[in-house]
């Protein structure tokens, strides 16, 4: 990142030099703005889509758990096959793994759309970076040699901060779970009174 930054400021700083290119490194400045934002708010709806599909999963997850462990258990297997409930058991495990692959295919689908409408904006800001870069090359701005390793710089800079935005929203989601785990310790440190209300622990 440290490398595209220097390379990419380099760049600009000759640009900006010539007068014909300062609009066009204004330009390219506020594409790349724009880029990064909207790559930000994709991202933090996948995320925030990715947080929603994980609570409503806990429940069903818990269920069919429940079940398949219930189903699994010798002590159970008498009791099974006395009141022939496999059918039963059989039936609500399967309807509590469909609930939880349509919630998850759903949430596939939405990140697919989303994973390829950045995929699209990439290679359109690419795209102006090349022709950007190009033009430069032309005016006798930087070399035709360099033409691939200012494109690059600036390219990978755009690809380092998307994937940074991208950890920065998975860390923000085990976050909020680390937030629960963080709770039940501090609950044990301290002791747990269960006095009133057994519910609300």
């Amino acid at each position: 990142v440290i490398f595209s930054v220097v390379y990419t400021l380099q760049l600009f700083w000759k640009c900006f030099h010539v007068p014909v290119f300062r609009i066009y490194t204004l330009i390219l400045a506020v594409l790349f703005a724009i880029f990064m934002k909207t790559i930000s708010i994709i991202l933090k709806k996948v995320g925030e889509a990715e947080v929603k599909v994980q609570h409503d999963n806990e429940h069903g997850n818990s269920l069919s758990s429940y079940i398949l462990n219930s189903a699994m258990d010798v002590q159970n297997g008498k009791d099974i096959r006395l009141y022939k409930m496999k059918n039963l058991i059989q039936t609500w495990y399967q309807k509590m793994t469909c609930d939880i692959k349509k919630n998850f295919t759903l949430f596939a689908v939405f990140q697919g759309k989303s994973s390829g409408l950045i995929a699209f904006l990439t290679q359109i800001f690419a795209g102006c970076v090349y022709l950007y870069v190009g033009a430069s090359a032309l005016a006798g701005i930087i070399s035709i040699g360099n033409i691939l390793l200012y494109a690059s710089c600036i390219t990978r800079l755009t690809d380092e901060l998307s994937n940074l935005i991208q950890v920065y929203s998975q860390i923000a989601y085990r976050f909020e779970y680390l937030g629960y785990f963080e709770e039940f310790i501090k609950n044990n440190i301290n002791g747990i009174s269960f006095d009133g209300d057994f519910e609300t622990y």
